[in-house]
């Protein structure tokens, strides 16, 4: 009898472990777009409705605090940030809970002035 509840509490946990990592499947991802609305930074893969803090370095650096979709997407807008594609540029998100991604873009082989 011992070992039919303990291999029911066992499933239980199983199933309860499945559900969690069901809901948040996909790594935190990020992707960059830049056109006719600015600079804009994509991420996918974080917790539900958390509070993420995205920082854009380039020449100097900009955050932005955003909120998460419920199914863990966001889009942060930096307006009319500058992107020099002869300089590296970043950018990193971290969310409340700990989950984190980093976009790392090297710089182009620029002609020097």
């Amino acid at each position: 009898m011992k070992r039919v509840a303990v291999l029911g509490l066992v499933a239980a946990l199983l199933a309860g472990a499945s559900v969690a990592t069901a809901s948040r499947s996909a790594r935190p991802a990020l992707r960059i777009v830049r056109g006719g609305a600015g600079l804009v930074v994509y991420g996918s893969g974080f917790y539900a409705n958390e509070a993420v803090r995205v920082t854009v370095v380039t020449t100097s650096s900009q955050a932005r605090v955003v909120r998460t979709r419920p199914i863990g997407t966001f889009a942060a807008r930096f307006g009319d940030t500058f992107v020099d594609p002869c300089n590296a540029t970043s950018v990193r998100a971290v969310g409340r809970r700990g989950d984190r991604a980093v976009l790392k873009i090297p710089p182009r082989a620029c002609i020097p002035a």
